[in-house]
């Protein structure tokens, strides 16, 4: 239906996505609000800066890995988000990356794995910067590392985008989107 009208699938994702990036962003907000109501508090050194840099570059780099689900979804033609990527990081994402306890404690080869996870660089960065107060130059590799995750991702997740898109048009399916 979407590549009838002539919109890029690129625009079209995009528009699907920004509504949902918004909705959590006004959830984050509000949790904030309310958890500030109720005396949170941060260390009297926590930097803001690198901690917004963060999300940001965290939130771009989840938007390569939906390419990638998105790609996959369409050439598996999978419905409802049942497909390996989203499966995987849906699952397995917040326990190899670090959210319920630290990734040092896994094993060498999934802490590897963690750390091709955007998340896992976030925690990190967020985790420092506003409980820690750690600051723009100690937190550089952080940085660097959740940077070049993110511009792997987007690289891939436009070629897996891409490549399913070419395939499903040679081969006449397409989800419907």
């Amino acid at each position: 239906m979407m590549i009838t009208t002539g919109t890029k699938p690129y625009t079209y994702l995009l528009g699907r996505s920004l509504f949902d990036l918004v909705n959590q962003f006004l959830n984050t907000l509000i949790a904030l609000g309310i958890a500030l109501l109720f005396g949170l508090s941060f260390s009297p050194d926590a930097k803001f800066g690198p901690a917004v840099l963060g999300a940001l570059l965290g939130m771009l780099a989840m938007g390569g890995l939906g390419l990638c689900s998105a790609g996959v979804s369409n050439y598996l033609r999978a419905w409802a988000g049942w497909e390996p990527v989203n499966i995987f990081v849906s699952l397995l994402g917040p326990i190899l990356a670090g959210l319920y306890f630290p990734p040092e404690i896994l094993p060498r080869w999934l802490q590897g794995i963690g750390y091709a996870l955007p998340p896992t660089w976030v925690y990190r960065i967020l985790r420092k910067s506003i409980l820690q107060g750690v600051g723009w130059g100690r937190l550089a590799a952080d940085l660097t590392g959740l940077c070049v995750v993110t511009l792997v991702y987007v690289m891939i997740g436009r070629k897996v985008l891409d490549t399913s898109i070419e395939v499903g048009k040679r081969k006449g399916h397409m989800l419907p989107w």
